[in-house]
């Protein structure tokens, strides 16, 4: 759309004279948008009026790429959807460079078995580093992963999530801090994130602006007939500890 200013110019024996200053302004702007008006958009002279037979991704084989990972959801007397509910809800997936070489890197999380990390060696090539980092995880039931600058050095680190498992142990979640080696060191319970909730999902944001993360961590409810209920602290009838701060906060 072009918008087309009127000037107010005074009639003299030798020029026209503008009334003033903001109306010369006002004219050259005016100009300058004729000037740049067209009715045509050059930005779209070279995009094609069919666009039926353009393919937009390319699929790369792990072959091609060398991401060899597969979530095998695995069935036992001890690990079934009767016994968790939320089994086949799939697992994470972070994408981060973890080596500062301008790189996007994988970190693909199993259900139940190994997680990976694959580093990016360009041209879609990747290598998978996870025994010789330390980020293949413990046993348990894994669910969200982040990568995330946790201690603001520089280097990501990966926090991921566990849960389903009556086992504190196996449900605890991880903190791999990175050593800017392509080696990690497990420190969850050293930075007071070894949570043991049944966790979905991490999300890490500035919350109080003092340039440190902070953590929202979403679990899902194990506690049904009391999820909706206002506790105060001490235990409820199904021995649940809960601890509320000021933020509405809730650790279990």
């Amino acid at each position: 759309m072009c918008l087309i200013f009127k000037s107010i110019v005074l009639k003299t024996n030798t020029s026209n004279v503008f009334l003033n200053t903001p109306n010369f302004i006002l004219c050259a702007i005016s100009l300058l948008l004729l000037i740049a008006c067209s009715n045509e958009n050059p930005i779209n002279q070279n995009l094609p009026t069919d666009t039926s037979n353009i393919q937009l991704f390319q699929e790369r084989t792990a072959a091609e790429t060398n991401l060899h990972f597969e979530n095998k959801i695995v069935e036992n007397n001890r690990i079934n959807i009767l016994n968790y509910l939320y089994y086949y809800n799939g697992s994470g997936v972070a994408i981060g460079d973890v080596n500062n070489d301008d790189l996007p890197d994988i970190y693909f999380a199993a259900t139940t078995g190994k997680n990976k990390l694959f580093l990016n060696k360009g041209d879609l090539q990747f290598e998978d580093i996870s025994i010789a980092a330390g980020v293949e995880g413990d046993f348990g039931i894994t669910t969200g992963v982040n990568f995330i600058d946790i201690n603001n050095d520089g280097w990501l680190d990966l926090y991921v999530c566990k849960s389903g498992m009556d086992s504190e142990r196996y449900r605890t979640n991880q903190l791999f801090i990175n050593n800017g080696n392509l080696t990690f060191t497990e420190k969850a319970a050293e930075y007071g994130l070894a949570d043991i909730s049944f966790s979905n999902q991490a999300y890490f944001f500035d919350m109080d602006a003092d340039e440190d993360l902070d953590m929202y961590l979403v679990n899902h409810p194990i506690d049904w007939p009391n999820i909706n209920k206002i506790m105060t602290g001490g235990q409820n009838e199904e021995g649940y500890h809960y601890e509320f701060s000021d933020i509405l906060t809730m650790k279990r």
